[in-house]
């Protein structure tokens, strides 16, 4: 083989893997995302059970992907919350907003939403590939970090 061949083989095989160790390497942003979350009403359901209702809009310049589920916090604990099928998981790019359906028990105390989100990277979109396939392997990356977005205190419905 002549030697001009043998370069651009050795470059076209070392390219792609770079590449991909590029992807794969974490990104660090470094604070964190810039969410809005505003209150917009209750409602009720047939079964009785009070539902709020918030718009999530995302300020950062950055895609984001909220965590399935939403907590409420009383005062001074956490309890998991009902929540729509819609939001489970749900990604926003920037300037984009979603209406998440949470439901409400029975309260007598202040409470608040909390919503857990992180920057949706390649790493966060290799997750939902593994979870959604079931394969069994691990991906340990650092710098991974979740974020809280919490909305307003508000009184018993």
């Amino acid at each position: 083989m002549r030697r001009p061949f043998k370069i651009a083989l050795c470059v076209a095989l070392a390219l792609p893997g770079l590449l991909l160790l590029l992807a794969l390497l974490p990104r660090k942003f470094p604070r964190s995302p810039l969410i809005q979350a505003v209150f917009l009403g209750y409602t009720n359901s047939p079964p009785g059970v009070t539902y709020a209702i918030f718009g999530l809009t995302n300020l950062a310049n950055r895609p984001v992907k909220f965590w399935p589920g939403c907590q409420i916090d009383l005062e001074d604990r956490r309890v998991p919350l009902i929540s729509t099928l819609r939001f489970a998981g749900g990604r926003l790019g920037s300037g984009q907003g979603m209406v998440f359906v949470v439901g409400i028990p029975p309260v007598t105390t202040r409470w608040q939403a909390h919503w857990g989100v992180t920057w949706d990277s390649l790493y966060e979109q290799l997750l939902d590939l593994r979870d959604r396939w079931h394969v069994p392997f691990h991906l340990e990356v650092e710098g991974h970090e979740n974020f809280g977005v919490v909305s307003d205190w508000f009184p018993p419905p």
